[in-house]
């Protein structure tokens, strides 16, 4: 099969043609069936369980480097990233996906919370058309959400 340049959904990240991958993208994948992650400044402490019991691939991001062109790219299934992140927030991910025009799954990946309900709203309230919810990453446990 002729590659096209551009990948396709079940086509793991290291299928990507080199020089065809975003600048301030890394290939961090373990190539398989499963969905297409995108890590957003999630610190590998916490990404690397998440993305085993999610299992497909992952790609790792910065902020700074999420637009249209990149999500092309990179058609990712969810999009993992702090609850809060390094210089921006989960509404701030929300307001630029929504910008985007992105209607995927967002996870925020948080530890415990006081009233994780409260949080889920209060997101998805600012979220029209994303799958949003919340992954519980204990510090000592099983990653849950």
């Amino acid at each position: 099969m002729p590659k096209t340049g551009r990948p396709s959904p079940t086509k793991p990240p290291d299928a990507i043609p080199s020089g065809e991958v975003p600048s301030g993208m890394r290939e961090d994948a373990s190539p398989g069936v499963g969905p297409q992650l995108l890590a957003v400044e999630v610190p590998p402490a916490l990404l690397e369980p998440v993305r085993k019991a999610m299992g497909g691939s992952c790609i790792v991001a910065r902020y700074e480097t999420l637009n249209l062109h990149f999500l092309a790219q990179v058609m990712p299934d969810t999009i993992l990233a702090p609850l809060l992140g390094p210089g921006f927030d989960i509404l701030d991910l929300v307001d630029r996906l929504g910008r985007i025009g992105f209607g995927g799954a967002l996870r925020a990946l948080t530890p415990p919370l006081p009233a994780p309900d409260a949080v889920i709203a209060e997101v998805r309230s600012h979220a029209a058309g994303l799958d949003f919810d919340l992954i519980v990453v204990p510090d000592d446990g099983p990653v849950s959400g």
